[in-house]
């Protein structure tokens, strides 16, 4: 049986509902692996405006008329200091139904196709660390990597500027393994062993350090 064609275009405000339910998909599937999301309702007026006001574009792709899949595409320059036109890729995502059947491939042969057509010269995606699949299908395209972003919250960052006064004890741990190895490295023959003895692994702690592992 051949394969059924997979049409893309860029979505239209009347396709809402459809780039939303692909969303609530893809929220849905984060929330199985126990990881947080934005609820529909913070997303659905944002998705709103951006099918209306042109400042980002969304890709939908059909397979046999049905919605399979959707990508958030918008112009940007490589980084601040590097002026370089670009396209990024800031969401992408393939129902589970519809995966290993050529969605992902079409919509990214539309990216390459306006990329071209804009003049873009890099192509960025934007990957959850977690998500190693789609860090290996972007991988095997050609897409290398050229910057990690991190993100901390105000509180955290002031907690730790000011000396980490609040540790658990795992953390407590880690730091004395760092400062271990650093004296390990400078004398050899006391490699791990300390005034209080070898170190414990982290299942071997008690039943405090056992919950924070």
């Amino acid at each position: 049986m051949a394969r059924a064609l997979v049409d893309v275009r860029r979505a239209t405000i009347d396709e809402l509902d459809d780039v939303l339910g692909l969303w609530a998909q893809g929220r849905d599937e984060i929330g199985r692996q126990g990881r947080s999301s934005t609820s529909l309702e913070q997303v659905a007026p944002r998705l709103a405006e951006a099918l209306t006001s042109g400042q980002v574009e969304i890709l939908l792709a059909r397979r046999d008329g049905r919605p399979a899949g959707f990508l958030v595409l918008r112009e940007t320059a490589l980084t601040f200091l590097i002026d370089q036109p670009s396209l990024s890729i800031d969401q992408m995502f393939v129902s589970v139904e519809e995966r290993k059947r050529g969605v992902a491939r079409a919509l990214l042969s539309q990216v390459a196709k306006q990329a071209e057509c804009r003049g873009a010269e890099q192509i960025i995606s934007s990957v959850a660390p977690w998500a190693r699949d789609m860090h290996r299908f972007f991988a095997r395209l050609g897409f290398s990597p050229i910057t990690v972003r991190r993100s901390v919250t105000p509180a955290v960052l002031r907690r730790r500027l000011s000396g980490e006064a609040h540790r658990s004890p795992l953390e407590d741990l880690l730091s004395r393994r760092r400062s271990l190895r650093a004296r390990a490295g400078r004398h050899p023959s006391r490699a791990f062993l300390g005034s209080e003895g070898p170190l414990k692994a982290p299942g071997e702690l008690g039943d405090k350090g056992a919950r924070l592992a």
